[in-house]
């Protein structure tokens, strides 16, 4: 095993070395940022095929039904007010927005929901917007972009039409 070499299978295995690591940050020298009509999102950590984005969502907006093909991933609810639609285990926020933990922390800092490949899902954010990690093994040979771009189902606006674009196949996988 080579020095800092990640040994896991699953996106499940990627996040608990993830955070169990401290959250390192190995942003790629090349686009490391994307961004929609309502969310920005910065690559914070890329060792294809394991990526972790870091999302931050205007208040007040919807991110309609899409589906991500190339793309195992787990949200990490983070900050903000906004339920993840169409997903089994989806958050409903509405009954913890009243209460800080006891730390002061927000009551789901941490959560964790599951996103398959190609399971179709959305976004309602309220006033807070939302912030979340996107921890994500990429899959089927697909080099590791944003899954701003590994996107299939109604953009968010003018700008995303033009950042979606067709899968990159990895040529070493």
């Amino acid at each position: 095993m080579k020095p800092g070499e990640i040994i896991v299978q699953t996106v499940e295995q990627f996040r608990d070395w993830f955070l169990a690591n401290k959250h390192p940050i190995k942003s790629p020298f090349t686009d490391p940022v994307y961004y929609t009509d309502i969310s920005m999102s910065f690559v914070w950590y890329r060792a294809a095929p394991w990526q972790v984005e870091l999302y931050m969502v205007r208040p007040n907006t919807v991110a309609p039904e899409h589906a991500h093909p190339d793309v195992d991933s787990l949200e990490v609810y983070l900050s903000g007010t906004f339920t993840l639609t169409g997903l089994d285990n989806s958050i409903e926020l509405s009954q913890y927005m009243d209460t800080p933990r006891f730390d002061g922390m927000h009551r789901l800092f941490g959560q964790t929901i599951k996103n398959p490949p190609d399971h179709a899902h959305g976004g309602v954010f309220g006033s807070n917007g939302g912030v979340f990690w996107s921890i994500q093994k990429w899959v089927n040979g697909v080099t590791p972009t944003s899954v701003t771009k590994n996107w299939h189902g109604d953009t968010i606006g003018e700008h995303h039409k033009e950042v979606v674009t067709p899968p990159v196949q990895d040529s070493t996988a």
